[in-house]
C-alpha cells in the first residue's frame, strides 16, 4: 500500500530496486487469509462450482457417448476377433496334420458380420433421429412459451424496456 519508487521501467531498473522480492511481497498478501468468506469470495465460489459444474456436466455427457458407441460396435469386433482365431486355429491344424485343407464357410462368418453392421447402423441413425425429435420438441416447446411471455407482457414493460 506505499510507493517505493516513481519513474520509468528504465529509471527504475537503474535505481536497482528489486522487483521480484516486491512482487512476493504482493503475492503473498493477495494470498486468502482463513476469515470468514466475504460476498465476493462467495460470488467467486459460486461462479467456479457453475463453471466446474458444466464442465464435469459435459466430461458425462462425452463418457455416455463413448460408451454408447463401444455398445454398438463390440459385437462387430468380437465376431471378427472369433472368426480370426477359428482361422489360425483351423490354420494350426492344418499345418500339424500335414496337407489337410479345410476351410471355414466364409458366407456364415460375412452374413453374421453384415448382420451385426446393419444393426448397428440402424441403432446409430435411430439414435439420432431420436435425438434430433427431441431437441426440436424442446425448442419448439421453449419459443412458444417465450412467445406467449411477450404477447402477454403489459405495455408498459416495453415502454421501460425499449430495446
Amino acid at each position: 500500500g506505499e510507493m517505493v519508487q516513481k519513474g520509468t521501467y528504465a529509471e527504475l531498473l537503474k535505481s536497482g530496486v528489486d522487483f521480484a522480492s516486491l512482487l512476493k511481497k504482493e503475492n503473498e498478501e493477495a494470498e486468502p487469509s482463513p476469515v470468514p468468506e466475504s460476498p465476493t469470495m462467495r460470488t467467486q465460489t459460486s461462479s467456479e462450482s457453475s463453471v466446474q459444474s458444466e464442465q464435469s456436466s459435459t466430461a458425462l455427457l462425452k463418457d455416455a457417448a463413448t460408451e454408447d458407441q463401444v455398445v454398438a460396435y463390440i459385437l462387430q469386433d468380437w465376431w471378427i476377433l472369433n472368426w480370426a482365431n477359428e482361422q489360425d486355429t483351423l490354420n494350426i491344424m492344418a499345418l500339424e496334420k500335414g496337407n489337410i485343407t479345410e476351410k471355414l464357410d466364409l458366407n456364415w462368418y460375412l452374413g453374421i458380420f453384415s448382420g451385426l453392421t446393419v444393426t448397428s447402423l440402424l441403432f446409430g441413425v435411430t439414435r439420432s433421429l431420436l435425438a434430433l425429435y427431441i431437441l426440436v420438441n424442446s425448442s419448439q416447446t421453449l419459443h412458444n412459451k417465450m412467445l406467449k411471455s411477450i404477447l402477454r407482457a403489459p405495455v408498459l414493460f416495453f415502454d421501460r424496456n425499449p430495446a
